[in-house]
């Protein structure tokens, strides 16, 4: 019975060593950040980019649950900060040896909402493009919205809404504060200088 099944095991290793070295091996991983649910599907597809024998295929998606904001502060003002991801992608692609890496990360909007005593002052979601139109193209191709947050409450006159927009596992991030008059509902954005952010 052993020799059988290593007869077994010796032929099929000779069979799978004399494939078509044309083939390409992909491995697929969807992670949710921040998380340790992840899914992983591995598939055997022919052509393939380049001289890459393997190709691993990463998904980043968002843990939304993380980044909601729903509060009352003072003076009867109510602050709503809802990430909500789009169906769009920031992919990036590097080869190492034989084999080929594409990571993809979710883009995010948020959507902002803010009352004064029952009346809406803001009602408005932001994506990337958003705030940095313009800046730098390729800053705008490589970055994501990483993070929108209250920053600070002042005298229950002024909000500030802090920003981030990052080229993913690296420094190269612009910050940014969305200054609103909680009297008015007016937002004022204030934008560093791109090239100063570079680290």
């Amino acid at each position: 019975m052993g020799l059988h099944h290593l007869t077994i095991a010796l032929l099929l290793f000779i069979s799978l060593s004399c494939s078509d070295r044309t083939e390409r091996r992909v491995e697929s991983t969807v992670f949710a950040q921040d998380s340790t649910a992840f899914k992983s599907v591995d598939s055997n597809v022919e052509g393939g980019i380049g001289s890459s024998n393997k190709i691993i295929i990463t998904s980043f998606e968002e843990d939304l649950n993380r980044m909601k904001l729903d509060t009352i502060l003072q003076g009867d003002v109510y602050l709503s900060i809802m990430p909500t991801q789009l169906d769009t992608y920031l992919t990036q692609e590097w080869t190492q040896g034989d084999t080929l890496y594409r990571h993809n990360y979710s883009d995010v909007a948020y959507r902002l909402n803010i009352k004064k005593t029952g009346k809406t002052l803001i009602d408005t979601a932001f994506t990337k493009q958003d705030i940095i139109a313009g800046t730098d193209p390729e800053f705008e191709n490589i970055a994501r919205f990483f993070g929108y947050w209250l920053d600070e409450y002042i005298n229950g006159n002024e909000m500030v809404i802090f920003g981030t927009i990052c080229q993913p596992d690296t420094d190269w991030c612009i910050f940014f504060n969305h200054r609103i008059d909680i009297n008015t509902g007016e937002i004022k954005f204030v934008i560093p200088d791109l090239e100063e952010e570079k680290i």
